[in-house]
């Protein structure tokens, strides 16, 4: 598609270049505003491509300024944290106060807890806060998260955080944990998986927001004693 031999052309003119799948269609105008077709041309391009502007003169001895006007650039966005919360604790920048939660009970520590293994760890704080499933009994008991407001069919990426705080040793806490119905933790023993009690450990999962904008995460009795959470973090994909 060579502009400067097409009849009726006087520079300066303006031209255009449309992409659809690997042919690209090449426009002329005189103002700017009202275009006529050149032509088209079919290119093989390789799975990964440079893209940017180019232009050529109509004479090779003679320098011209060229303008390029209308040019967008999309940068596509990261992922964005959509909700973090502190399980059975107050709000610990970034990370958000208890909320969206039915049943359980809340307890604490001031122990210091190792955040080494973990990466991108919460604060201490979050960690030394939870909410462990029990009744008024303080019998072990089921509790559950219900986030809201997103978007139905969407991806997400679930980040459970845990530190046991309470028991000392491998087997006495075991419990179960399910996102939106599909179990994703089954007898988790904390100490075995963190290595030792006061110690942090994060269990990361994909899953997808139900038909009504919501990722419910549910907590529930295993083998030993009750289920627990010590911060929930939700990541857009």
């Amino acid at each position: 598609m060579q502009l400067a031999q097409q009849a009726g052309h006087v520079a300066p003119y303006w031209v255009r270049l449309v992409r659809s799948g690997t042919t690209f269609t090449g426009f002329s105008s005189a103002d700017g505003v009202t275009w006529t077709q050149v032509g088209a041309i079919s290119v093989t391009m390789a799975t990964n491509v440079l893209e940017g502007l180019a232009v050529c003169a109509h004479s090779n001895t003679v320098l011209n300024t060229s303008t390029f006007d209308n040019v967008t650039v999309s940068v596509p966005t990261g992922p964005t944290t959509v909700y973090q919360v502190n399980s059975g604790g107050p709000a610990v920048t970034p990370f958000a106060a208890d909320a969206f939660f039915s049943g359980g009970q809340t307890a604490s520590t001031t122990a210091t807890i190792d955040t080494s293994a973990v990466t991108n760890p919460a604060p201490m704080a979050v960690y030394q806060t939870e909410r462990w499933g029990g009744d008024a009994n303080s019998n072990p008991a089921p509790f559950s998260y219900t986030f809201p407001n997103l978007t139905p069919g969407a991806s997400y990426t679930m980040r459970l955080h845990f530190a046991e705080i309470f028991w000392t040793t491998v087997g006495q806490r075991k419990f179960n944990v399910a996102i939106n119905g599909t179990q994703v933790l089954t007898n988790f023993d904390i100490i075995a998986a963190a290595g030792a009690a006061n110690k942090a450990i994060v269990e990361q999962f994909m899953t997808t927001a139900n038909s009504s904008g919501q990722i419910v995460v549910s907590y529930t009795v295993g083998a030993a004693d009750a289920p627990k959470s010590s911060g929930i973090e939700i990541i857009t994909n």
